[in-house]
């Protein structure tokens, strides 16, 4: 896992790092895309971020494959 990763994650004790890797899963799986990469774009990280804490985990993998593949991909 990428340090910026464990940053984010120590800020935000609400994403456990079995959350954070099926979350990182799914994400991969809908995308076809590698999670670190994602995670290297601003809004990308930004809406990860955002949503961590106010929905369950599949509920975040699947709004940021969305916002990946209509954005990113």
């Amino acid at each position: 896992m990428g340090l910026l990763l464990r940053v984010i994650l120590r800020e935000r004790e609400e994403v456990t790092m079995n959350n954070y890797d099926m979350i990182a899963s799914i994400v991969e799986a809908e995308t076809s895309a590698n999670f670190e990469e994602l995670m290297q774009d601003e809004e990308f990280k930004k809406l990860f971020e955002s949503l961590v804490g106010k929905v369950n985990g599949t509920s975040i993998a699947l709004q940021l494959s969305e916002y990946a593949n209509n954005n990113l991909i």
